[in-house]
C-alpha cells in the first residue's frame, strides 16, 4: 500500500476521535496507520529533506485542515479531540472528507483566504491533491538544485 495522502488521512483521523475523548498525536497516528495497514517501512519513509516521516507530515496536515474547519480542537499541546461539528460530519458519513469538502465551513475559508492573502499559495486546494505544501516545497527545492547543478556543469565543463 502506498502512503496515503493528507486528504485520505482526514476521515480516518476524524473517526479515530469519534468517542469524543482527547487523544494523543501518537495514538491517533497509530490508528490511522492500522487503518491503512501501513508497514513500518512506509511509516518511517522520510521526506527528501530526511527530517520528517512522510506519513507523520501528512497526518499533521490532515489534522491542521480539520482544525481550521473546526472539526477538531487541541485541548492541549499534542492532544486533540473531535468537536460537535466534527461529530455531525461523522454522523452524516461523507463519502470522502477532503479540502474541497471543508470549503463549506466559513472558518476553513477564512483560513484559506488569510493564507492566500499572505502570499502562501499552499492552501489553494486546487493546486495539489496528493502532496502536502511541505512536500511541494521540497520537490521544488530539489528541482532548483538539480537545475543549478546542470547549469554550473554547462558553464564550467563546456
Amino acid at each position: 500500500m502506498a502512503i496515503p495522502t493528507y486528504q485520505e488521512c482526514m476521515l480516518p483521523l476524524l473517526k479515530a476521535l469519534a468517542d469524543g475523548k482527547p487523544h494523543a498525536t501518537a495514538e491517533v497516528r497509530d490508528r490511522i496507520a492500522e487503518y491503512f495497514k501501513l508497514t513500518d517501512a512506509e511509516r518511517n519513509e522520510l521526506l527528501p529533506s530526511g527530517k520528517q516521516a512522510i506519513f507523520d507530515s501528512r497526518t499533521g496536515w490532515a489534522r491542521t485542515y480539520l482544525k481550521m474547519a473546526e472539526l477538531i480542537t487541541y485541548p492541549k499541546r499534542g492532544v486533540y479531540q473531535i468537536t460537535g461539528r466534527g461529530s455531525e460530519v461523522l454522523n452524516n458519513l461523507p463519502e470522502e472528507l477532503n479540502a474541497k469538502y471543508l470549503e463549506q465551513f466559513p472558518e476553513f475559508m477564512d483560513f484559506k483566504n488569510r493564507s492566500n492573502e499572505s502570499g502562501d499559495s499552499s492552501n489553494d486546494t486546487g493546486s495539489y491533491d496528493q502532496e502536502t505544501p511541505e512536500e511541494l516545497l521540497e520537490k521544488s527545492h530539489q528541482k532548483l538544485r538539480g537545475d543549478l547543478a546542470q547549469e554550473l556543469f554547462q558553464i564550467f565543463c563546456i
